[in-house]
């Protein structure tokens, strides 16, 4: 195997590569793959139940050869290193192990024994079915969106309901969901730290889109017992494990406003902003959120303000409700909705409030339950 390939397409694949296994106990991952694959130089590698794939473009050259093992603690010091290179093409060749040669500089990265080989083929992958077909942008938004809610306890979802594609993260107190346009039927469950991985891994794929000059899309298809994420006309090749949960039909009341509420309150950017702004200045635990005839006021202990609402009551007009939150949850909610106009619905004193905005091709809702009082 001897192939030139352009230094930008190798420096992002083994930078998207290296940030997947940083942080890991290295000793124990299988090992980073490098092989041909349909015309390109396919390098792997398999961290925390995700295994990445990068497709290099090959500009001339020599693909072929067995595949290489190369052990995954190289992958730092060979990403580091090649931050240093000024050229516009790259050499990578088959040479006791796997060399990187640009003039005078060179990487080596050793290969790792036949009876230390054991690596996953792509052959498992066969049986996934296409769920979704988005753009990156989009769906790498939709996860940025539900981060605000993300934490070790939380559960993170992936639905299909109809031709719309639904990302979720939700605890026992609130919910952030965003629906995407292009989706297929599919309930599937994944690992708080996955999810974040893949949104890391989004965030990569964008670049490499520009990069390499392909379209920045993304499919998603569904396997038995795992999720296959396609980037840049499968440029970027993601498989991560599902978990054993599913969205279940009971909670699909989540997935829309309230049909039956007492108050709904509209508020513009500059309202939300005004109490975005208020709620990261306050350092207690607890505020109140008051709706009282055609008024919208936050308080917590003696400090109070009142936003600038459009509200509308529904079958008891001009009556009051007043609703504790926690101030963190209820501040992150205001902070994922940041630059545009959203909508409260208050369905009793006792049920969690619905925060929502929506554009023509996504809905975005988060459910914030309040603190009740023994």
């Amino acid at each position: 195997m001897k192939v030139r390939l352009y230094y930008r397409h190798v420096l992002s694949a083994f930078q998207m590569l290296d940030r997947l296994l940083k942080g890991r106990n290295l000793s124990h991952l299988p090992p980073v793959v490098v092989a041909p694959r349909n015309g390109k130089l396919s390098v792997s590698a398999e961290a925390n139940q995700i295994r990445l794939t990068v497709n290099i473009p090959v500009v001339e050259g020599d693909l072929s050869g067995e595949p290489l093992l190369i052990r995954p603690e190289q992958m730092q010091s060979v990403a580091e290193a090649l931050q240093a290179i000024k050229a516009e093409v790259v050499t990578l060749l088959e040479k006791d192990g796997l060399q990187i040669q640009s003039g005078p500089f060179v990487a080596k990265l050793d290969e790792i024994r036949e009876e230390q080989r054991h690596h996953q083929s792509d052959e498992s992958l066969t049986n996934a079915v296409e769920v979704a077909d988005a753009n990156i942008e989009q769906l790498e938004d939709a996860f940025r969106f539900v981060d605000f809610f993300l934490g070790k306890q939380d559960r993170f979802y992936l639905y299909g309901d109809s031709d719309v594609l639904w990302v979720i993260s939700t605890d026992s107190y609130r919910a952030g969901l965003v629906s995407i346009r292009g989706g297929g039927t599919l309930s599937a469950s994944i690992g708080v730290e996955q999810a974040l991985l893949i949104h890391a891994v989004m965030k990569d794929a964008k670049q490499f889109a520009k990069v390499t000059g392909r379209l920045p899309t993304v499919q998603l298809l569904d396997g038995n017992d795992f999720l296959l994420f396609r980037f840049c006309d499968d440029l970027i090749v993601l498989t991560t494990k599902k978990q054993n949960l599913t969205f279940k039909p009971e909670w699909s009341w989540l997935l829309r406003e309230p049909e039956h509420w007492e108050a709904r309150a509209v508020l513009d950017e500059k309202g939300a902003s005004d109490i975005r702004n208020y709620l990261s200045r306050l350092s207690g635990d607890q505020v109140s959120l008051i709706v009282e005839n055609q008024n919208l006021t936050l308080k917590a202990g003696i400090s109070t303000i009142h936003a600038h609402a459009q509200v509308e009551w529904g079958e008891n007009p001009g009556r009051r409700m007043e609703m504790l939150f926690n101030r963190k949850y209820l501040a992150d909610a205001f902070r994922a909705f940041k630059h545009q106009p959203i909508r409260i619905t208050f369905k009793n004193p006792i049920s969690p409030i619905c925060i929502s905005s929506q554009r023509d091709d996504e809905t975005r809702l988060h459910w914030l339950m309040p603190i009740i009082s023994k």
